[in-house]
Order: C-alpha cells, then structure tokens, then sequence
C-alpha cells in the first residue's frame, strides 16, 4: 500500500469509526480526569499564547454563549462568587476603589454626576462609557472613557508610569 492509499483508507476507517473513537475518548477522558488533567495544563503552560488565542477567537465566535454558561455558573455557584467578591473587596487597595466606584453610582443615580455621550479622550459617542479614576481619594473626578480608550490608558501607564506626571 503506498502513502496516499493508506491516507485514503484512514480517512475512510475514521470516517466509519467516529462515533465509536469519540465514545471511547470520551469515556477514557471521564476514567481519567486526573491524568488528563495534568496533560492539559501542562500543554496550556508551554502553550500559553496559543491557547489564549483560541480561548479569544471561540469567545468573539461564541460570545452569546459563553455569557449564557457564566450567568448559569454564577447561579449555581453563588457561595463561590461572593467568596471571591469578598476576597478582593477586603484588600486594603481594593476597599478604596470599591468606595470610590459606589459614591460613583450612587451619584449617577442621585443625578449629581452625568456621564456624557462621548468619550473625553477620542471624542467618539459611545453609549458604554467608562468611569476612570485618577485618585481614588477624589471619588467624583471621574474622566469618562470608552472601553478601548481605558484599556489603552490603563496599558500605557501601566508600562510608563513617568507619563502619568
């Protein structure tokens, strides 16, 4: 049998096979979830920007999806998420930015702030503006940016934060 017909003859035996190959990964993945485990975290450690990659891809193909699974996750498991609400609202750092983002709400909703339409940054209009803090000591100084204006200014001055002054 040369290279191609042997090429040809797996295709076809996978081709008529499949549902049986796919039950007994399945299964062994189940009887195994350990040592499958392992393999795949250490597959994901050396391949870390490629599995990246494709966990941003299927998120923009499957956004709606992906949403739906986290709402009925966080449903499920709502002992966990307020676990780790809490955990990250009683560091000492983090209490004051919880603070500063309520008096932040609190004032939109009290009509002491209003969020404009554009952000202050590209001057696009933009109807999810974000609320940026410079000082989290001065909860209502807020500069309203849209979501690739904050990522961007938090990217930058992240990296150089002399720029900042």
């Amino acid at each position: 049998m040369t290279k191609e017909e042997k090429k040809i003859y797996d295709k076809i035996y996978y081709l008529k096979n499949r549902s049986k190959k796919l039950l007994y990964n399945k299964n062994y993945r189940k009887n195994n979830k350990k040592f499958c485990s392992d393999i795949r975290k250490k597959w994901r450690a050396k391949n870390k920007k490629k599995d990246n990659s494709y966990k941003k891809t299927y998120y923009k193909n499957n956004r709606e999806k992906c949403l739906l699974l986290s709402k009925i996750w966080a449903n499920k498991n709502r002992k966990k998420v307020r676990a780790i609400i809490y955990k990250y609202r009683s560091k000492p750092i983090n209490k004051i930015k919880t603070k500063a983002h309520a008096t932040v709400l609190r004032a939109l909703k009290n009509r002491i702030l209003k969020k404009p339409l554009k952000c202050e940054q590209c001057k696009k209009k933009h109807n999810r503006l974000h609320g940026h803090h410079e000082d989290y000591n001065k909860p209502l100084k807020v500069k309203w940016l849209c979501p690739s204006c904050h990522h961007m200014y938090h990217g930058i001055f992240n990296h150089f934060p002399d720029l900042k002054k």
